[in-house]
């Protein structure tokens, strides 16, 4: 292994949901609390914000006036309905609190508790502020943007191996369309269900074995989205061949065409109409005449299958129909947490997809959206999803249909497909919950029990019963509440570029401009020329931030927080990155969201998971392999010859970086020296793994090896170190120095000297976070820079859809929080404690120059070979254009080399001697 994913022990992506302090939060009761336990946060937030009586800081079980028992001591859905009751009630103070308190708290990553804060919180934020169209469309734009259709195959075919969700209404409605057609020489299957039509191949098997003549089989699909259907259609007739089925494939958009000659059904066909999660999709008032239309196209059965939750019947009453929502989306996620592993990323981009489902039914449907009309862009089978109990169901449908029971071998096969999956599903037949008699299995599929009598439901693979897209953005995409609407109420571009044009002019009240681009003068020293719209909005931000100019703040914030997005290109990620930090600063509250996301990512790391990343990272760029090669090339030819070699390594970068060394001391022409390596390190337990690794394979590689583990910085002396007067010691820094607080720099420089090294090697981003002193903008205007060129170079070096990229994005976020919100001031509200983090407090970057400045107090340059520099070059030659190597020459300055991304200089790798 030869690297580390972003210079710190990469860990599981830390959410992003801004978790912070809200900027009124009374700190009088809790001031002092830094639990990581994210329950007890929850507790002491409510107990303190909501002013109730004080009680234990370990749980959030309360006495609640719900009907939800809260014995389970679960605290979103508590803080979710009084948030819910707020809006409903226009309190907009407590709505307003209660919003932020949410977001301090939600995260995607975490519990159940913290993921259904995360997605409900985004449409209660829609339905307070009445932007709930506009942020649904802007959610679908991303997630069609990034949707392809072997993505969303996989995600189905995952999701289908390890829950019956959709499999179950797939299998017992097949069952039902053959035993309705059974006989029949040609079949029209007409389905509404736009699932990629992942229920068939099933049925084509079974109709190519039928013991009769193999009839003629005709599908027509209503659905949206042509070009996909165009590949699913020649999947299905390309199988529908090898089956020896004869087929016919047809695609029709929207309901406009859904008549026998819309469809072309012939008078000698036998037809089937399927509609698995379809009927919600249509508008409440619209669903008696379907189901009459569906009537006059004289199927011979019609099949439907609905998940069972009742969206409509509470009319205008906001909170009865935001329990309901919540009741269902509860149960989903416990089942898909149950279903997946942990750190599964399917469960996620699952998870992410009911992101949009929950607006559109909270803040799009049924009034509350508002502020903007949605507009009749061929959506209109897709623009709501009022969901009906099986009962409801029955009822609207008895008025044109009559139920048609489920055989005994049909109900057979599902009880054979649930047998397949974990414990805890069941097939449950009408009347059981009308009687209230179900089990304590999840009413999940209850949906489809109610159907039985005569509906069916039938599907292969589908995620949730939408056509499955890439995660949709948790960035709450909204309006600002004053944003004026006089210029852009009608415009609904799904261009995120131009959505940040006309957001721009209008909010910040400028002249008049073009719609399609976001360039536009600036008084930046940054160029603006590349159309970027994230770094001028962020700048506004900052300098808002530092004028303590709250009215612009707040307006900027909200504003970043419409358009910010970590799956969307640089410009969404920046945004969606820095907010967060901004925020924190904004509210003084850095250090302890610092501290939650570092609780959050530290519980879902595993070694196993980090080293993967870390290999990933160095097959796509040498961030890292640059300064490793470097360092280890310094290092052999310093102590060449030596026969006890020790390495105090500071790096913390798992010891990615030693086996290309241990190598290369076992192929020496003279005798294998013995090598001691000493590793200073935060997480003792990972390294016991690495150090167990790392014994292994020196014994594999035939080198005498001792490694050893030291925690902090307190015990970098020769007798804590256990160095020998006959060991030959080197230095390691690769990204060490950072860490340290910038008034300690030249403590710790005399310190390594202390230890008699024969050479130091240090590598360090390139980057100047200190020099700034207290100007907050200057020190904003170089991080932003340095992520920048650090997301632009992720971008193309991973795939568009790279999950690990997306991990090493997110591990930046805690990065931009540490350096903007904690460091330096700035973070407020809560002293960062001694908790053994004294190594791990500031990543306060400094430039090349900064570095040999403060060196040189103790230390003199020592400059690379021509074989180290070779070595780094062909290194280089193994990526993709656009690094290069730059050696510093005639400059009393400076020492050592930079890579350099595209020119501009990334990183920064130097050796130095007593």
């Amino acid at each position: 292994m030869h690297l580390s994913p972003y210079t710190t022990t990469p860990k599981k992506p830390s959410p992003h949901s801004n978790t912070h302090h809200h900027h009124h939060r009374h700190h009088n009761n809790h001031h002092h609390h830094h639990s990581n336990n994210i329950v007890d946060e929850a507790a002491a937030l409510d107990n303190t914000n909501m002013h109730r009586s004080n009680q234990s800081h370990t749980s959030t079980s309360r006495s609640s006036d719900s009907s939800e028992p809260n014995e389970d001591g679960k605290w979103a859905p508590k803080l979710l309905r009084e948030c819910a009751k707020a809006i409903s009630e226009r309190d907009s103070t407590k709505t307003h609190h209660l919003l932020w308190m949410l977001n301090e708290l939600a995260s995607p990553y975490g519990d159940c508790d913290q993921k259904l804060a995360s997605y409900f919180l985004q449409a209660l934020f829609c339905r307070a502020t009445e932007s709930g169209e506009r942020c649904y469309k802007t959610l679908s734009s991303v997630a069609e943007k990034n949707h392809t259709f072997d993505s969303a195959r996989r995600l189905i075919l995952k999701f289908q191996e390890v829950s019956p969700w959709t499999t179950f209404g797939h299998v017992a409605s097949n069952g039902a369309i053959l035993e309705a057609l059974e006989g029949e020489p040609k079949l029209h299957i007409i389905d509404l269900s736009n699932t990629l039509c992942t229920q068939w191949p099933t049925l084509l098997e079974a109709l190519a074995t039928r013991n009769d003549e193999t009839p003629h089989l005709k599908l027509t699909v209503v659905a949206l989205a042509g070009s996909v259907m165009k590949e699913v259609g020649q999947r299905m007739e390309k199988f529908a061949r090898l089956m020896g089925v004869p087929f016919e494939f047809n695609v029709i958009t929207g309901l406009r065409d859904l008549t026998k000659e819309g469809l072309g059904v012939q008078e000698d066909e036998a037809v089937a109409v399927n509609c698995v999660g379809a009927l919600r999709r249509v508008e409440v008032e619209e669903r008696e005449n379907l189901i009459r239309v569906l009537k006059s196209l004289g199927p011979k059965v019609v099949t439907v299958v609905e998940e069972e939750a009742d969206f409509c019947s509470s009319g205008e009453d906001f909170v009865k129909c935001f329990e309901e929502c919540l009741k269902f989306y509860s149960l989903y996620f416990e089942m898909l947490e149950e279903s997946f592993p942990p750190t599964s990323n399917e469960r996620l981009m699952l998870e992410r997809e009911c992101s949009r489902s929950i607006v559109r039914v909270l803040a799009c449907c049924g009034g509350g959206g508002g502020g903007d009309d949605m507009e009749d862009d061929g959506e209109e089978f897709e623009c709501c999803e009022r969901r009906e109990r099986g009962t409801q169901w029955c009822e609207r449908l008895r008025n044109a249909f009559s139920p048609v029971g489920f055989s005994d071998d049909v109900v057979d096969d599902v009880k054979a497909l649930l047998k397949r999956y974990q414990p805890g599903w069941s097939l449950v037949f009408k009347g059981h919950f009308n009687n209230q008699t179900t089990s304590t299995t999840s009413p999940l599929l209850s949906t489809i029990d109610s159907f039985l009598e005569k509906l069916h439901i039938n599907m292969h693979l589908s995620p949730y019963t939408t056509t499955p897209k890439k995660p949709s953005p948790h960035s709450n995409t909204h309006h600002h509440h004053h944003r004026h609407h006089n210029n852009h109420h009608h415009h609904h571009s799904n261009n995120i570029v131009d959505e940040a044009a006309a957001l721009d002019n209008t909010n910040m009240h400028r002249s008049n401009q073009s719609h399609t681009s976001t360039s536009r003068s600036s008084d930046s020293s940054e160029p603006n020329e590349d159309g970027k719209w994230a770094p001028k909005l962020l700048r506004e931000c900052a300098k808002a931030i530092s004028e303590r100019d709250s009215t612009k703040t707040h307006h900027l914030l909200w504003m970043l927080n419409e358009l910010a997005s970590p799956y969307g290109d640089c410009d969404q990620k920046l945004a969606s990155y820095f907010l967060q930090a901004l925020f924190c600063r904004a509210t003084e509250s850095g250090e302890r969201c610092y501290k939650t996301l570092s609780s959050v990512a530290e519980k879902n790391h595993t070694f196993d998971s980090a080293r993967r990343l870390i290999l990933k990272f160095q097959e796509v760029s040498p961030w890292t392999t640059f300064g490793h090669v470097a360092s280890n090339g310094a290092i052999l030819e310093a102590l060449e010859g030596e026969p006890k070699l020790h390495i105090i390594d500071l790096s913390n970068t798992l010891c990615t970086q030693w086996p290309t060394l241990l190598e290369a001391l076992a192929t020496r022409n003279d005798e294998t020296p013995h090598l001691k390596l000493t590793v200073v390190a935060l997480a003792g337990s990972v390294m016991k793994e690495v150090g167990q690794r790392m014994e292994k394979f020196a014994r594999l590689m035939g080198v005498p090896f001792e490694f050893n583990v030291i925690t902090g910085l307190r015990d970098l002396t020769k007798e804590g170190l256990g160095v020998q007067e006959d060991e030959a010691v080197a230095v390691n820094c690769v990204g060490a120095l950072r860490r340290v607080e910038v008034e300690e720099r030249e403590n710790l420089i005399r310190v390594l000297k202390s230890l008699g090294p024969k050479v130091v090697t240090v590598v360090e981003e390139e980057a100047d976070f200190c020099s700034s002193g207290e100007d907050f903008v200057k020190c904003f205007e170089e991080c932003l820079k340095f992520y920048s060129l650090y997301f632009e170079m992720l971008e193309e070096s991973f795939p568009p859809t790279s999950n690990e990229r997306l991990m090493l994005e997110r591990e930046c976020s805690r990065s931009i929080v540490r350096v903007l919100a904690c460091c330096g001031g700035g973070g407020g509200g809560d002293d960062m404690e001694d908790d053994g983090e004294e190594f791990e407090c500031c990543e306060r970057r400094e430039r090349g120059t900064q570095w040999c400045e403060r060196l040189r107090n103790a230390f003199s340059p020592v400059g690379f070979s021509d074989d180290v520099v070779d070595d780094v070059k062909a290194l280089l030659k193994r990526y993709q254009p656009g690094w290069s190597l730059v050696v510093s020459q005639g400059d009393d300055h400076l020492s050592g080399i930079y890579l350099t991304w595209k020119e501009e200089p990334v990183v920064w790798a130097s050796a130095w001697k007593p």
